[in-house]
């Protein structure tokens, strides 16, 4: 029997305050107390981010005011605090639209996969979501952690070898980050970069493989990664007594550049793919793998879209991504998807655009073989 893997559904969820880029550079200013040539060079760095908008669980960001009660420097403990009070309900609203979209009850599910690097606590958001969702007691759960913005890729593939390995599996992914927690009063050049870049965020997907489901939103190819040496302290991401620290160098864009392309053609065709879903790591990022792919100025419109309406919510992301994709892509588009992280870290997989009641295994359905097995590259 060959087993084909699917995600049959995505959900995302956003906090409820809506924040302008420029109202989160005035709150990032006044949490740093710059000088006026700090502000003004902040405020630049911020309008060129490709970020318009973004969400935060800090009312004082959507403020303008300077988060976490006024304190300049609060513990780490404060933050993970914050994070147990909302990563829970945000996780659990991506996830029932998930579990909505691939019509899928919860009581169904036998795999949890939590992605975060934002935050942490035990019993985590893996527990919580059991009672809040309705999930078995029994479900197997995994935590994938401090991964970065390659998390999801990750959780991807744990979801992948369950599905392989038992094929009647429905695994639920579920990625959440709380970026803004890390806001500080810490006013480097690299550190002011990620406050620029990230917000809150999660997204879920339902996985699944030989167990029969009302659609198949994408047909997933075999997994690819790679580590670049000698690049282990170009992005970084470590626990300080102020939040969590992040490392972002400069030269970033163009090693991902230069290596972006030689990656993709490991996993795929290029001259195969239609569609191209790309972590939005940056505009600088987006336009390194742009040039190096020789992709057209419309190719990357999901990505961009993803960073200009909500920023890069970490994990998260890619999974924003593919759900904007999916609402424009026709069935059996080819495509791939890459992403980017600490490591250097290269991710990426191919995948075909699904269709409403494509039965996933070929014993209940030979089209899947014929139309777009070939492409996935099926296991047997």
């Amino acid at each position: 029997m060959t087993t084909h893997v699917a995600i049959a559904g995505i959900g995302t969820a956003l906090p409820v305050p809506r924040v302008a880029q420029s109202v989160a550079a005035d709150a990032v200013i006044a949490l740093a107390g710059l000088d006026a040539a700090g502000a003004a060079w902040t405020k630049r760095l911020f309008r060129r981010s490709g970020v318009s908008w973004r969400h935060t669980v800090l009312r004082e960001v959507a403020e303008g005011r300077p988060p976490f009660g006024g304190a300049r420097r609060p513990g780490t403990a404060a933050r993970m605090a914050i994070f147990r009070e909302h990563a829970g309900p945000l996780a659990a609203t991506a996830a029932e639209r998930a579990l909505a979209a691939a019509d899928v009850a919860a009581s169904d599910v036998t795999h949890l996969v939590i992605v975060t690097c934002t935050g942490f606590h035990a019993p985590g958001v893996d527990v919580e979501l059991v009672e809040r969702l309705g999930l078995r007691n029994d479900v197997d759960r995994t935590v994938v952690g401090f991964m970065g913005c390659y998390g999801a890729f990750a959780g991807l593939r744990v979801a992948r070898r369950a599905v392989l390995a038992e094929p009647h599996a429905v695994v639920l992914l579920v990625c959440v980050e709380l970026c803004s927690l890390h806001f500080n009063s810490n006013a480097t050049p690299d550190s002011l970069v990620a406050y620029a870049l990230f917000g809150d965020g999660a997204a879920a997907a339902v996985v699944a493989g030989a167990r029969p489901v009302r659609q198949a939103l994408f047909l997933l190819g075999t997994p690819s990664t790679r580590v670049e040496p000698g690049t282990d302290s170009m992005m970084g991401w470590s626990i300080g007594d102020d939040g969590f620290e992040m490392t972002l160098a400069p030269e970033l864009p163009d090693r991902i550049g230069g290596a972006v392309a030689g990656f993709a053609d490991g996993f795929t065709r290029r001259e195969d793919v239609d569609a191209w879903c790309v972590h939005p790591g940056g505009p600088a990022i987006l336009a390194a793998a742009e040039q190096a792919l020789d992709l057209g100025p419309d190719a990357l419109a999901d990505s961009r879209a993803v960073l200009r309406d909500i920023g890069n919510v970490s994990s998260a992301t890619i999974l924003f991504v593919l759900d904007r994709a999916a609402g424009r892509l026709v069935e059996g588009t080819r495509g791939a998807a890459l992403g980017f992280g600490p490591g250097l870290t290269f991710e990426g997989f191919s995948f075909v655009r699904g269709g409403a009641a494509v039965p996933i295994a070929t014993e209940r359905g030979a089209n899947v073989e014929t139309t777009v097995g070939a492409a996935v590259g099926a296991e047997v």
